[in-house]
């Protein structure tokens, strides 16, 4: 495999690039993943907001990975760039002609202050997690008044648009059920703009505006009381606090360790 390429990660990127590289005609394409269980994590939105069934986000890796394409199932846990070669958790080694590394990003629960010790009770939940999705739905069908806080961190994060996509989701549903007048709807963004393509932003405010949506530009929740149900938000006025009967909190994210 020396002249062949490597992918790290079997998640959407990782399978998507070795399908695309399989239908240009390489043969010689090489997947390392460990899991054998690949998450179609864009769904969990969908699940959160009630429109799918989380057991459809989960299928086999095998069921995915692309014909033709070599599997590694191990862990990616060293990188020689000079001796061009991957080394495995178990102790092998791939080596190759081009990598393409696409491990994902983890979840950094503990840089919210709080969020470990509220998300999955105290009415706060996320749908970055597949366990949780399903409790972002029990508490959105739950909530007919009070105040909902949908909130992104800053800094990257998967899929930058799935904090927002939870709260239109949400403001829908309670308009069907005719409580969305019974209910706060904040939504905190840590950008300027509610999204950096113009025309894309000047749509959006038009869809807050007509679910009612309070929208908190550059500022972020950085503590989250859940024995009080109240968060703390930082904006560009200085910091306060917000009650919350609900609340859908995504963590800080990083690259993997």
């Amino acid at each position: 495999m020396d002249g062949g390429i490597v992918i790290i990660g079997g998640g959407t990127a990782g399978i998507s690039v070795a399908a695309r590289l399989r239908r240009a005609g390489r043969r010689d394409v090489t997947v390392v993943e460990p899991s054998a269980v690949h998450h179609y994590q864009p769904l969990w939105t969908l699940v959160g907001g009630g429109r799918a069934p989380v057991s459809a986000a989960a299928r086999s890796m095998a069921s995915v990975m692309p014909r033709g394409v070599r599997w590694v199932r191990s862990a990616a846990v060293e990188v020689d760039p000079f001796a061009r070669r991957v080394v495995l958790r178990e102790g092998g080694e791939v080596g190759y002609g081009h990598l393409v590394v696409c491990p994902g990003i983890q979840l950094d629960w503990d840089r919210l202050d709080g969020l470990p010790e509220a998300v999955g009770h105290s009415g706060v939940s996320s749908n970055y997690s597949a366990t949780l999705a399903p409790e972002t739905w029990r508490l959105i069908r739950e909530t007919t008044s009070g105040t909902a806080v949908f909130a992104m961190p800053s800094g990257p994060i998967k899929c930058g648009g799935a904090p927002q996509k939870i709260a239109y989701l949400a403001a829908d549903y309670w308009r069907e059920r005719g409580v969305l007048g019974r209910i706060d709807i904040h939504l905190v963004l840590p950008t300027p703009t509610m999204f950096a393509v113009p025309e894309y932003a000047s749509v959006l405010e038009d869809v807050a505006r007509r679910y009612g949506i309070h929208v908190h530009l550059e500022s972020e929740i950085v503590q989250v009381r859940p024995s009080a149900r109240e968060v703390v938000l930082r904006g560009p006025t200085g910091e306060s606090v917000l009650p919350y009967t609900m609340a859908h909190l995504v963590p800080p994210q990083s690259a993997p360790d």
